[in-house]
């Protein structure tokens, strides 16, 4: 029992200094790269494909995990390349899944369509009390000062949440949080939501 131990582990080790040979971090690193890819592309796009269900997806994460090695200034310091591919891979897998689990916020088109219309049926005397553009105004006055701003930029000037998350030292995520509480704050206060 003790000799098949053995033996399983010297078969082991010996298929990853054939792989360390065949992939060594000291070429160049485009050889590197190219030796890489032939060894591990396939076996890669296989573990993206077992865990995704759009083939579409598998590729875009697969050259996400390729441009993510490209980016390795010294090939010398990694390793194992398969070991380091795998774990790209699964932390690009993550990221992805992470994204498409949130819900992203569409803008509510209804509700401000209804205060833009609700504006342009208002008396020109201005005799109507409260406008549902001016309680959207009121809500959105309401808000925290960086919640607000994210609003506007993000419903009224179509911004990115990346571009939104550059202009106040946030991540996009945390962008695309704010705005998504303050877009739920309004919509109950405004009698859309329970």
């Amino acid at each position: 029992m003790r000799q098949k131990a053995e033996e399983y582990f010297l078969f082991g080790f010996f298929i990853e200094l054939q792989s360390y040979l065949l992939v060594s971090p000291a070429q160049d690193k485009q050889t590197f790269i190219s030796a890489a890819y032939a060894r591990y592309g396939a076996a890669l796009r296989q573990y993206l494909r077992n865990r995704l269900k759009n083939k579409e997806d598998v590729r875009e994460l697969a050259q996400e995990v390729w441009t993510r090695l490209l980016r390795v200034d010294d090939p010398s310091r990694v390793h194992s390349p398969r070991a380091y591919l795998y774990k790209v891979a699964a932390n690009v897998l993550a990221e992805f899944q992470h994204l498409h689990r949130r819900q992203s916020v569409v803008f509510d088109s209804e509700l401000f369509s209804a205060a833009a219309e609700h504006e342009s049926c208002a008396q020109p005397d201005g005799s109507e009390p409260l406008s549902a553009q001016s309680e959207v105004y009121r809500l959105l006055g309401k808000l925290p000062p960086v919640y607000r701003q994210i609003v506007i930029w993000r419903v009224c000037q179509g911004e990115s949440y990346e571009a939104i998350g550059r202009k106040l030292g946030l991540t996009a995520g945390t962008a695309e949080r704010y705005c998504q509480s303050a877009l739920t704050r309004i919509r109950r206060e405004y009698g859309r939501d329970p």
